[in-house]
């Protein structure tokens, strides 16, 4: 078998053993299959309200989980050297670190199709339509901000603590979705975009992975988004992992 892929199977079994896959599932679609019963205060907009819930609840929660069993994964290991023993076995860094990220952004699948599930019920209880492709739509776009996510934090959890490296996963987490306000705040003059760039060069773009809005209005993804979305979430993927493996292979070297 593939080392990357045994990796993978190991990470996703040890996350499913820990629960840190079915108990959160279950939490977050109950929250959305309810959301739909308790939208009295939407104002004649209560199916607006549930598309939206279900696509923000989709995005926060798929990263979430795919952080904390990426941080998880790796971090313990690292600490008490558990990691670097796997190089015992002839193995790259670039593979336990892309083992960890798949193991990990399959973990976050079982909960972004229990809530995809949970919002297509809600809305099928309150007799609205149920708009199939959109939330198929949704439901990648929210897996691949996790990817970029679960990447960014297996980067950080070989250099930092379990709970600080989570921390930073949350900080570009919320800078990814602030970047129309920062981009409005610095202007289009020359000392504005040097800001935005130092400020913003290493940060991913997740607005554009954020439907919320217009999902939540009856609009559907254009399929254009969605390749141009999976294919930046890809390449900044790799682009982590590459880093996590340079700096794992560093912690390797650092502890012969």
């Amino acid at each position: 078998m593939n080392p990357t892929i045994a990796i993978a199977q190991t990470t996703f079994r040890e996350a499913v053993r820990h629960r840190l896959v079915l108990l959160p599932s279950a939490v977050l679609a109950i929250l959305v299959l309810l959301s739909g019963q308790i939208a009295f205060f939407g104002f004649g907009r209560e199916a607006e309200m549930v598309r939206e819930v279900t696509a923000s609840t989709l995005s926060v929660g798929a990263s979430a989980i795919a952080v904390l069993v990426a941080i998880g994964a790796l971090s313990g290991e690292m600490h008490d050297g558990a990691a670097l023993l796997l190089f015992v076995k002839p193995l790259t860094t670039s593979e336990v670190i892309a083992g960890k990220l798949l193991g990990s952004l399959a973990a976050a699948v079982p909960a972004a199709v229990a809530m995809t599930a949970a919002g297509a019920a809600s809305l099928a209880w309150r007799g609205d339509p149920v708009p199939v492709i959109g939330l198929a739509s949704v439901t990648l776009l929210a897996l691949a901000q996790a990817a970029i996510l679960a990447s960014v934090g297996l980067a950080l959890s070989i250099g930092l603590h379990r709970s600080a490296a989570g921390l930073g996963a949350a900080l570009v987490f919320a800078l990814g979705h602030l970047r129309p306000f920062v981009d409005s705040a610095c202007g289009e003059s020359p000392m504005g975009r040097v800001v935005r760039f130092v400020l913003f060069a290493p940060i991913p773009n997740l607005v554009a992975l954020d439907p919320t809005v217009p999902f939540g209005r009856g609009q559907t993804p254009p399929s254009l988004v969605l390749v141009i979305g999976v294919v930046y979430a890809a390449l900044f993927a790799s682009l982590a992992v590459a880093l996590g493996a340079m700096l794992l292979r560093r912690a390797e070297v650092a502890r012969a």
